[in-house]
């Protein structure tokens, strides 16, 4: 009767007059969930239901009561015809036999294949699908599944930074039952068990990724902050290009780090980071910030990892962050500027004040045509671009400032016509480090190839301000200057090999700036880093030759050789001979002879290497290990920024370890998310609405709207 009854349960189902029943948790039972008995009596109206929703079928004829009787007696009617007992068929009205004692199979059977039944069509909701690879569409039945579901909201929790507590809020709790009714709502613990699973999942599918990757892996490691319980996090980020020659970035560890952050704290933490992920032995780089307890790590490390896995010997395993030391370059500079643009600011600051007197420069600006592309910025410290920002923002509003200054009698500190002279000057020198920040922002992380000839283009451009005849500007490239000598006296060699290995440079570019900055010494400085490349092909050379050794069968491979004679032995020995007087042409002497791409600043560096890889068999290896290592340790959201990275306000009073898991994870599928057509939507977190709702404020406010 049991499999009887399942089988009904597969050809009788009608979703179409079913009211699913409430649990006491407030959600409804789908389908799968109702007994077949409790389907066929609201469809036909026959017996009812004990409280556990199974069908308790009365007798036709009043028998006797509380008795359980076979589903199937529902799609029949009991009568007696000459005192025998008969079922008579709803449908199509046959008469069979009826005799409670005969059993039920017979009834089931013509049920089936009764010709009068409708049989229920599967009118389950039909949902329009897109095909993302042939842009097709297509109807299919939506099939619910709870799992599924359960899967997608913690996804969507990790990606977005939403709240863990977002499933007990009531108003969510309604939009997802006004979506799906059948949606069982999990609680807060579920869902943060989910995310934990989602993280356990990702993470093994990442280390394999990582294991099988042929290519090194070069790490950066920055601080991050939480806003309410100010604990530190140390963020460690993998760079490595893919087997594919796609440039990747994924955080493979965000480690509370309880105080103080001292050397021997920091290098513990990386150092397990490193051995739990296995890149200990591919390391390329490491790139860190610059202060004296990196350093003081960056040596501890030297001495834990394996000598033989380094780069010639770890001569170029420390990286110091390129941003950090662009952004002490100008905040150097800026001391010396600050009085001459104290009018400056101080006009900004007054015009900003209040709310009435930002209205009445906006009509100002308005009456005198001046077009309104970006508000007026009062410049902070924590932001190294903000002065350039606030002075080329000001001098738009020039005209704007000195009609202010015949309508406000307590607007008393106009700039003179010789200040607003001096500001353009400063903030015309000033252009270039801002340039170089939007080289940051414009790529996912600003590689040390790409960093290289704009670091010389500022050492020279430094060189000529020193000369310009305006006194405040003098002393402004001097006192950069010396920030620049301490950290950039020497290119470093890192990002001097990197350059080599753009098609686009080679050691062209060394050729082009050296000169400027070394004079006589420039030929030393080119010679010094070619050095290191040639020494690294012979070390990479070396490296694939005993990994040959070791795939290669020597006994038979010696044993095929001793089985063949040859009677050219003497022409043989000739010719070994002949190629060892012959000087072998390198692979990096021929990449070099081939000169540079000209015109193509949008090259694909990683795709010019993957279709010439044929061609340099060892060199293209060099080159895949040195492109991926990043020149900064800053995102391009905070590139201009001291402050440090902030943890948001729904993560930072989580568990530390629920804390990584989350980060990483969320890093993790953005980057899937990224990679997939069909995904490329807004990835915005929760916090980026009061930045939208900010910036929608200050248009309505400058078109006239609000």
């Amino acid at each position: 009767m049991d499999q009887e009854a399942g089988d009904l349960n597969q050809k009788s189902y009608d979703p179409s007059v079913i009211q699913p029943s409430s649990d006491p948790n407030g959600t409804q039972a789908g389908p799968s969930q109702m007994p077949v008995a409790v389907e066929v009596q609201n469809q036909f109206g026959n017996g009812t239901n004990d409280n556990d929703g199974n069908e308790v079928a009365n007798n036709a004829k009043g028998g006797n009561e509380g008795k359980v009787y076979s589903e199937w007696w529902a799609h029949y009617d009991k009568l007696e015809v000459n005192k025998v007992k008969k079922a008579k068929c709803k449908y199509c009205k046959r008469l069979m036999v009826g005799d409670p004692k005969q059993g039920t199979s017979h009834l089931k059977k013509h049920y089936e294949r009764c010709p009068k039944r409708k049989v229920p069509v599967d009118i389950r909701q039909q949902l329009l699908q897109a095909n993302s690879n042939k842009e097709k569409f297509q109807l299919s039945p939506f099939n619910f599944d709870q799992q599924n579901s359960r899967k997608e909201l913690a996804k969507a929790i990790i990606k977005h930074e939403y709240s863990l507590s977002i499933v007990d809020h009531e108003g969510f709790r309604s939009f997802v039952a006004s979506l799906n009714p059948l949606f069982k709502m999990v609680c807060r613990n579920t869902i943060k068990k989910d995310c934990l699973t989602i993280y356990d999942l990702e993470r093994d599918a990442m280390m394999q990724l990582l294991d099988k990757n042929e290519g090194r892996v070069a790490l950066t490691t920055d601080m991050w902050t939480s806003t309410s319980q100010k604990k530190g996090f140390m963020v460690v980020t993998a760079h490595y290009v893919d087997n594919n020659w796609k440039l990747q970035s994924r955080i493979i560890g965000f480690i509370y780090l309880p105080a103080p952050h001292t050397s021997d704290v920091l290098a513990e933490a990386l150092w397990d980071c490193m051995t739990q992920w296995n890149v200990d032995s591919k390391l390329s780089a490491i790139t860190v910030d610059n202060c004296s307890t990196n350093d003081a790590m960056m040596s501890q490390l030297l001495e834990k990892l394996p000598f033989e896995s380094l780069q010639l010997g770890g001569m170029m395993i420390h990286m110091r962050c390129s941003a950090h030391i662009l952004n002490l370059i100008v905040k150097n500079g800026l001391k010396v500027i600050e009085p001459a643009i104290e009018k400056i600011r101080s006009s900004v600051q007054f015009w900003l004040g209040t709310p009435k007197r930002w209205e009445r420069f906006v009509i100002a600006a308005r009456q005198l045509r001046t077009k309104f592309s970006k508000k007026l910025i009062l410049d902070c410290d924590t932001r190294w671009n903000s002065t350039y920002m606030m002075l080329a923002t000001a001098l738009k509003y020039k005209e704007v400032f000195a009609r202010m200054k015949n309508l406000e009698p307590k607007y008393k500190c106009l700039p003179t016509e010789s200040e607003w002279k001096l500001t353009k000057e400063i903030c015309d020198k000033l252009d270039i480090f801002h340039k170089a920040t939007q080289v940051f922002s414009g790529t996912k992380y600003p590689t040390a190839n790409l960093f290289f000839p704009i670091i010389c283009e500022i050492k020279l451009a430094l060189k000529q301000w020193v000369d310009c005849g305006i006194e405040v500007i003098e002393l402004m490239s001097l006192e950069m200057i010396e920030k620049y000598d301490k950290y950039w006296s020497e290119v470093h060699i890192l990002m001097g090999v990197a350059a080599v290995f753009d098609p686009r440079y080679k050691t062209e570019v060394f050729k082009c700036y050296f000169p400027h900055i070394y004079h006589d010494s420039s030929s030393i400085e080119i010679e010094r880093i070619v050095g290191v490349c040639r020494r690294l092909i012979v070390e990479y050379e070396k490296k694939e030759k005993e990994e040959e050794e070791m795939n290669t069968d020597g006994q038979s491979v010696q044993s095929s050789k001793g089985s063949q004679v040859s009677f050219c032995f003497r022409f043989d020995a000739y010719a070994a001979q002949k190629k060892r007087k012959q000087p072998e042409r390198s692979e990096l002497d021929a990449y070099l002879d081939d000169g540079i791409i000209r015109d193509a600043s949008d090259l694909d560096v990683l795709s010019w290497w993957k279709s010439n890889k044929g061609k340099y068999p060892v060199l293209h290896k060099v080159a895949r290990d040195f492109l991926s290592i990043p020149a900064s340790t800053v995102a391009s959201e905070s590139a201009f920024s001291t402050s440090g990275r902030v943890i948001g306000p729904h993560r930072s009073r989580l568990a530390p370890e629920t804390v990584e898991a989350l980060m990483c994870a969320q890093n993790w599928l953005l980057a899937s998310s990224k990679g997939d057509p069909s995904k490329r939507h807004s990835l915005s977190t929760v916090l980026d609405d009061s930045e939208d709702e900010l910036e929608d404020t200050a248009e309505e406010l400058e078109t006239g709207t609000a």
